[in-house]
């Protein structure tokens, strides 16, 4: 590959402005020893030469430089047109309650996880049971405003505690706690 179509800054070493300086040095050096005792039209014609090269090598560099300003500008496009289509595939995923039913999912802990995975509603009550009622709502109430849970009209409740009784054992743990405290 050529030299010059990398992509390296225009004051760095090595740079295609370096490459043209090298380049016209060594066609100097080696008109140089030979211009002596030439007709001024050839001498006149190798600057002509020079300049045409000149020329040449800075319309390319040109041409480089703006096709690299180009694949930048496309690949910033690009970007945006895929980050536009995933928030779109993101808003159409969206619940009735307004809720990303993936972003639920993964945040559901896992044995819950399991049980809208396998579509197991007896493990889902199970599993709801094990949680203290603040947590089982919360991540119902996540889960129906996702879309991952539709209760319908017609059937009982998930959750089936009541209030009355999960006072009752937040009582009970409490002075387990509290008895456990004084031990100590």
């Amino acid at each position: 590959m050529n030299q010059m179509t990398t992509n390296r800054r225009p004051d760095a070493p090595g740079s295609p402005s370096d490459d043209h300086n090298a380049v016209s040095a060594r066609i100097s050096q080696e008109f140089e020893g030979r211009s002596e005792g030439l007709h001024p039209t050839i001498l006149h014609q190798r600057k002509q030469y020079q300049a045409a090269f000149n020329d040449e090598l800075e319309a390319f560099i040109g041409r480089v430089r703006e096709r690299a300003v180009a694949r930048k500008e496309r690949a910033r496009q690009l970007a945006e047109e895929q980050a536009k289509q995933e928030e779109e595939e993101r808003k159409a995923r969206l619940g009735p309650g307004g809720l990303d039913p993936i972003e639920v999912m993964e945040s559901l802990p896992i044995e819950l996880q399991k049980c809208f995975e396998t579509q197991d509603v007896p493990l889902l009550q199970e599993t709801l049971k094990k949680m203290t009622l603040k947590d089982a709502k919360y991540h119902m109430d996540r889960c129906a405003k996702s879309g991952l849970w539709v209760p319908s009209p017609d059937a009982k409740p998930i959750l089936e505690q009541d209030d009355e009784e999960d006072e009752e054992e937040d009582d009970e743990d409490e002075d387990e706690i509290y008895e456990d405290a004084k031990d100590h």
